[in-house]
């Protein structure tokens, strides 16, 4: 299944508020209930396979992987990525941040990140 395909999965949950979706790279950032976060973990594993950093576990990325999850905003202890390369500089991934404001809402972003 490609990007834009799960993408699309995605956006059918019932309560997804998606805030940006960038038509020219596959990349979507939503905002998902807490209800609806294991089935949608749920395909990206299924696509993407095991997170690189799961929800509570301890970051320990190599500094290459590091130096492209800080350009897309980070990763924090209590947040999850999934990161599947597919070409030369060219990867998969999914960030699912838990709110703190609000503990049953969680941001999703997903996409293609390319290397420059």
């Amino acid at each position: 299944m490609d990007m834009v395909t799960i993408i699309e999965k995605i956006q059918g949950f019932t309560n997804v508020q998606v805030r940006l979706i960038e038509k020219d790279r596959p990349f979507m950032d939503c905002v998902l209930e807490k209800k609806d976060v294991e089935a949608c973990f749920s395909l990206i594993r299924n696509e993407l396979g095991d997170p690189v950093k799961d929800f509570n576990a301890p970051v320990r990325l190599t500094s290459d992987i590091r130096t492209i999850v800080d350009q897309m905003g980070g990763i924090w202890k209590d947040q999850c990525l999934f990161l599947k390369k597919q070409e030369e500089r060219q990867f998969l991934f999914a960030m699912f941040w838990p709110w703190q404001s609000d503990l049953q809402l969680v941001t999703l972003k997903i996409g293609v990140y390319r290397q420059t």
